[in-house]
C-alpha cells in the first residue's frame, strides 16, 4: 500500500486497505490522468475516494510533486492556486465502484477544466 495524504481520509474509526494510482482516459480530449485510488473501511463498511490535484493546467496524482510545482509556480508565476479534486462513495464491489468513479470523472472533466486554475 502506497501512502496517502491524511486530508483525504475520513476520520473516526476509518481504515485504509488499500490504495494505489491508475489512468482515466477523459473525453473530448482523450488525455489519459493519473489519479489516485484509496479505500477505506469502518467496520464491514468500504468507501472508495479517487482523487488527484489540479493546479495550473497540471493534473497530478503525487501530492509532493505539486508541492513542488506550486512552489516553482508561486516565484515564477506568482500563483500558487489549485484544487484538489475529490470523488467519494461507499462501495460494495471495487470494481464496480472504480468504473463508476472513471465514467463520472470522464463527465465532469471538460466542465472542471473550465473552473480550475490554469
Amino acid at each position: 500500500m502506497t501512502h496517502s495524504p491524511k486530508h483525504c481520509l475520513p476520520g473516526g474509526g476509518w481504515h485504509p486497505i488499500e490504495s494505489e494510482t491508475y489512468t482515466v482516459n477523459v473525453t473530448p480530449s482523450n488525455q489519459l490522468i493519473r489519479i489516485n485510488k484509496y479505500i477505506v473501511q469502518k467496520g464491514d463498511t468500504r468507501q472508495l475516494f479517487t482523487y488527484w490535484y489540479h493546479s495550473r493546467g497540471r493534473i497530478i496524482a503525487n501530492e509532493y510533486a505539486d508541492r513542488i510545482y506550486m512552489i516553482m509556480d508561486s516565484i515564477f508565476r506568482k500563483r500558487s492556486d489549485g484544487a484538489l479534486v475529490r470523488i467519494s462513495s461507499p462501495t460494495f464491489n471495487t470494481e464496480a465502484a472504480v468504473k463508476e468513479h472513471s465514467e463520472f470523472i470522464q463527465a465532469v472533466f471538460p466542465y472542471l477544466t473550465e473552473f480550475l486554475p490554469d
